[in-house]
C-alpha cells in the first residue's frame, strides 16, 4: 500500500526533545570546561571553535538530511576536501579569485552527489554502499589532482567565521522543522518501509536517495569550502576524519539509522558536542589519534540513543489506540 502525505506518519517529537535537553546540558558542561582548559585564550579560541563549528556543522548537516531521506552520504568528508581542493587548484593554477573558484567546487561535488544519488535510486541499492564506493573513489582522484600535500590558498579577505555558523544553525535548525511537515517528511523518506530489503524500491524510494545525496553533498562542499577559507589551505587527506566526525555528530543528536525520525536541534548540539571534545583534548595535548577514538566512542553512544529513541517512540506508537477502519456497506444480494 502506497503512503500518502495525509497519513504520513506522526513520528513522536517529545522523546527527541528530551534527548536534546540531555545534549543541551553536556554541551554547558563542555563550555565549562573549555574554559578552565584554555582561560587565557578564551576570547580567541571561542571565535575559533564558533568558525570550526561552523564549517564542521555544515557538513554534518548534510548527513543528517541523508540519514532523514534513508539514504546515508559517507561520502560526504571526501566531498567536502573534494570542493576545497577543486577550488584551492583554480585559485593557484589558474589564477582565479578566491570566490569563483570555491563556487565552482562546490557546484562540482554537487553535481556528483546527484550522480551518486541518481545510481543508488535506480540500482535500487544500500545508499551506504553507493556513497562509501564513491567516497572512495573522489578521495583517490582528489589526492592525485593535489600530489597529497596541503595547498596554501591566497584568500585576502575571507567571510568570518560566526557567517559559516550562522548558516549552520539556519539550514539545521530550519531544515529540521521544515521536515516535521508530513507532506516533506512522507515524500522524502519513502525507503523507511517494512517486507524484503532485496526488492525494487520504485521511483519514490529513489527520490528520496537522489534528495538526500544531492543535497548532502551540496552542504558538504559548502562545509569543505567554508574549512578552506578558514585554514587558507586546502587539506586533501581528511576525508575520513570528517566523515567520522559528522557521523557522530548526526548519530549523536538522534537521526534515525533507519530513516525519517530526528529531532530539531540535535545535530546542532551534536557538533558541538564533538567539536567542543576535540578542542579540549587538543588543548590538554592529547594525541590526535586519542581524539579520533573519543569522536569514534561518541559516535557508539549516537547509536544506543537512537536505537533508545526508536524504542520509546516505537513504545508509546503501541500504546495509542489506532482509529478502527470504516465500516464497509454490504455487497448486494445477486
Amino acid at each position: 500500500m502506497t503512503r500518502t502525505p495525509a497519513s504520513a506518519p506522526h513520528d513522536r517529537l517529545l522523546p527527541h526533545l528530551i534527548w536534546e535537553a540531555v545534549l543541551a546540558i553536556i554541551v554547558v558542561l563542555l563550555v565549562v570546561g573549555f574554559v578552565v582548559v584554555a582561560p587565557t585564550s578564551a576570547a580567541g579560541g571561542a571565535l575559533n571553535l564558533i568558525a570550526q563549528v561552523g564549517s564542521a556543522g555544515l557538513i554534518a548537516t548534510g548527513l543528517a538530511f541523508s540519514l532523514r531521506t534513508g539514504a546515508p552520504n559517507l561520502a560526504v568528508g571526501a566531498l567536502a576536501t573534494a570542493a576545497g581542493a577543486i577550488g584551492a587548484q583554480l585559485v593557484a593554477t589558474a589564477q582565479w579569485p578566491v570566490l569563483p573558484a570555491m563556487a565552482v567546487g562546490v557546484v562540482v561535488v554537487t553535481v556528483a552527489g546527484a550522480v551518486i544519488g541518481l545510481i543508488t535510486g535506480v540500482l535500487s541499492m544500500p545508499a551506504w554502499a553507493v556513497t562509501f564506493g564513491s567516497g572512495f573513489i573522489v578521495t583517490v582522484a582528489v589526492l592525485a589532482m593535489s600530489g597529497q600535500v596541503i595547498r596554501p590558498v591566497p584568500i585576502g579577505s575571507a567571510p568570518p567565521g560566526a557567517v559559516w555558523f550562522v548558516l549552520f544553525l539556519l539550514v539545521s535548525i530550519g531544515g529540521a522543522v521544515l521536515w516535521r511537515v508530513p507532506a516533506v517528511r512522507s515524500a522524502f523518506s519513502a525507503s523507511r518501509t517494512a517486507g524484503e530489503p532485496g526488492r525494487w524500491a520504485g521511483w519514490r524510494a529513489g527520490l528520496g536517495a537522489v534528495a538526500g545525496i544531492t543535497v548532502s553533498s551540496l552542504l558538504a562542499g559548502v562545509g569543505g569550502v567554508a574549512l578552506t577559507l578558514r585554514i587558507a589551505a586546502s587539506s586533501p587527506s581528511s576525508a575520513e576524519s570528517f566523515t567520522l566526525a559528522a557521523v557522530a555528530a548526526a548519530l549523536l543528536g538522534g537521526a534515525s539509522v533507519f530513516g525519517r525520525r530526528a529531532g530539531i536541534a540535535g545535530t546542532v548540539l551534536g557538533v558541538l558536542i564533538v567539536q567542543l571534545a576535540q578542542t579540549i583534548f587538543v588543548a590538554l595535548g592529547v594525541e590526535s589519534v586519542i581524539t579520533s577514538l573519543i569522536t569514534g566512542i561518541l559516535l557508539i553512544i549516537g547509536l544506543a540513543a537512537g536505537r533508545v529513541l526508536e524504542s520509546v517512540t516505537n513504545s508509546l506508537d503501541a500504546g495509542t489506540p489506532r482509529p478502527a477502519p470504516p465500516a464497509q456497506e454490504p455487497a448486494p444480494a445477486s
